[in-house]
């Protein structure tokens, strides 16, 4: 039997007590245009069952009130499939770009605070996916710089870029961009296909750079050229990617 498909679901709900009448905007934007497909009004306690369908839509929100004070909004995120989904979110007003806010395991949920405004998506885990800030080099401030000028987010949309024309751009030296594109671009070819590593799949992948190849070898079954073959990919990830987040990092989430 194949795996299932991979999608999220999402339920928007309102914790308040019930004298408080609130409601919010709600917008199911296409991702790859930005096109609002649906839009409708979320009053009195009333929810439904919104599919974000791994990254195909996204939701905007904007709670509005009928008294003084402003809506909280919660969400349960519910991810049905069997594949890893990034959960972000911009949490605060005013802010470009979106905070990673969890990894989301298959058959897993999870309740999410809001705020005043928030726009809301789920994507496949991959690096490619990630936000800029887990490129290894690239800090709060240099993300900052790039967001705002740019509105490059995630480190797919990094890799590829011209580092003098983004120079210009943001006001960052062409070689630092030079450098963080190569780490970008790096962080995007990097993928371990499962097939011969499901014994090791929730190893650590700080732990499997600790250890040696026939070290590895001997206590798994698995053929050395296959561990040498994933030690070097793992030293891409290192070059690439924020020694921080690799630390989060067990090796299915680097499966394709």
């Amino acid at each position: 039997m194949g795996k299932k498909e991979t999608f999220v679901k999402v339920t928007i709900t309102d914790p308040d007590i019930a004298v408080r009448i609130d409601g919010v905007h709600v917008r199911k934007i296409r991702s790859v245009d930005n096109k609002v497909v649906e839009r409708w009004d979320l009053e009195d306690y009333r929810s439904k069952e919104i599919d974000l369908k791994n990254g195909k839509f996204y939701l905007s929100l904007l709670p509005y009130w009928r008294q003084i004070d402003p809506l909280p909004v919660w969400f349960r995120t519910d991810n049905e499939g069997t594949t890893n989904l990034l959960v972000k979110c911009i949490l605060t007003e005013g802010k470009p770009g979106f905070k990673h806010v969890t990894t989301l395991k298959g058959g897993k949920g999870v309740n999410i605070a809001g705020c005043y405004k928030i726009e809301y998506r789920v994507l496949r885990h991959s690096l490619r996916n990630l936000s800029i800030l887990f490129v290894d080099g690239i800090g709060r401030r240099y993300m900052d710089k790039i967001v705002k000028s740019t509105g490059i987010m995630d480190i797919g949309d990094l890799a590829g870029k011209d580092a003098l024309n983004l120079s210009k751009t943001t006001g960052i030296r062409v070689t630092k961009l030079a450098e963080l594109i190569r780490k970008a671009e790096i962080a995007c070819a990097i993928k371990v296909n499962e097939d011969g590593y499901e014994t090791i799949s929730d190893k650590r992948i700080i732990d499997l750079l600790n250890s040696s190849v026939d070290d590895l070898a001997s206590r798994t079954n698995i053929s050395r050229e296959k561990i040498e073959a994933l030690m070097d990919t793992l030293g891409d990830l290192v070059v690439a990617i924020d020694d921080g987040y690799i630390r989060k990092l067990a090796l299915v989430d680097l499966f394709e």
